[in-house]
């Protein structure tokens, strides 16, 4: 689902999912947000997806996983217009079966379900630079998901069961376990070259001990949340705190959780 291809288009992980891919796009609903820098700076505000509850049947998932693009200032996130197109930002819970094969997602606009929050611990010891409480409105999500089997999880709406969670979600840096495993995936030239420079990591907290490092993602210049892909510059991460400024876009890099784990 991502916006654009991050570094190589061909070098994506290997063990890297995405249940989100052929969901629908939509239109503008009107509107606009005024930017942090001034009234003359302006993002667009839309939900590509419109809302759209489960398709009927049921099914029965084991892990889910989750993936955010859109473009963050100033601790807030935006929309976007990416080759005179203009985007959603959003975040997409991934569910997956017990061998962790993709069934389907629930899709919400993340301009409007992410609130800012401090106050990390992360199992890789990693810094949180921006970090949100995912606090979604099940109405105004979209699925392509079967009911859930209510006895087991409380209700029969993906949508509802996301709403229903405690779950934040942090962007910073990329360390540890999984800094090694993507090294080892693409190799050390090619890691040295087109990722370590660039690469930030992502963070799920479903109310365990720690936040879990989950996946990566890369930040694009922007210019009044306008981008082309086609002169796109890519950010170098940053080494310390700092206040992020970019149009993120990543994956979630094979990582998922149990939702049998998540209180």
């Amino acid at each position: 689902m991502s916006a654009m291809n991050a570094v190589d288009p061909g070098s994506e992980d290997p063990s890297a999912t995405d249940g989100t891919a052929g969901v629908p796009s939509g239109t503008n609903n009107g509107g606009g947000t005024t930017a942090p820098g001034g009234d003359e700076c302006e993002a667009p505000e839309l939900w590509d997806f419109g809302a759209q509850g489960p398709t009927g049947g049921n099914f029965n998932p084991t892990y889910f996983g989750v993936v955010i693009e859109g473009v963050i200032e100033g601790g807030d996130v935006y929309d976007f217009v990416l080759d005179a197109e203009e985007l959603s930002a959003y975040i997409a819970f991934d569910f997956y079966d017990a061998n962790a094969n993709a069934l389907c997602s629930a899709v919400f606009d993340a301009s409007d379900s992410l609130i800012p929050t401090t106050g990390w611990s992360t199992d890789s010891g990693g810094v949180v630079y921006e970090g949100y409480e995912v606090a979604v409105d099940p109405n105004q999500g979209w699925t392509n998901c079967a009911n859930l089997n209510a006895g087991n999880w409380g209700t029969t709406d993906v949508r509802s069961w996301v709403a229903q969670r405690s779950i934040r979600i942090g962007i910073g840096e990329l360390n540890g376990q999984l800094y090694n495993d993507l090294e080892s995936a693409f190799g050390v030239a090619t890691w040295n070259a087109d990722w370590a420079p660039y690469v930030l990591g992502t963070y799920i907290d479903i109310g365990l001990a720690s936040a879990k490092q989950h996946g990566f993602v890369f930040a694009y210049d922007h210019d009044c949340y306008e981008l082309d892909s086609a002169g796109a510059n890519l950010q170098y991460a940053p080494t310390g705190p700092v206040d992020l400024n970019g149009l993120l876009t990543g994956s979630e890099s094979g990582l998922v959780f149990n939702m049998a784990m998540v209180p």
